[in-house]
């Protein structure tokens, strides 16, 4: 989103979208939550692994903020308020 202003939730998608900075093993991670696997213990070589691209990541995203165009603060807060108003008005009438 930083890099596009885009929101983006598919997160193949998102890795892919770094290129050289995509996640080799998000795919994995990926299929794991699939298959349901999510709840396993990380241990070894893959914590060492995780904890270091945490760093890496959370380095990039720093990056990223610093040089995105987005704005710092909210500027579509009044539409928004109206839009969420209108879902629930609605809402109201349908049910």
């Amino acid at each position: 989103m930083m890099r596009t202003g885009e929101v983006n939730a598919n997160l193949r998608e998102c890795n892919d979208s770094l290129g050289s900075d995509r996640l080799g093993w998000i795919n994995d991670l990926i299929s794991q939550k699939i298959a349901g696997e999510e709840q396993s213990i990380v241990g070894g070589n893959d914590r060492l692994l995780y904890e270091r691209e945490y760093r890496r990541y959370r380095a990039l995203l720093v990056r990223e903020g610093e040089a995105s165009k987005l704005p710092q603060t909210p500027t579509a807060e009044f539409e928004l308020r109206a839009l969420l108003a209108r879902i629930r008005d609605v809402g109201s009438v349908a049910a």
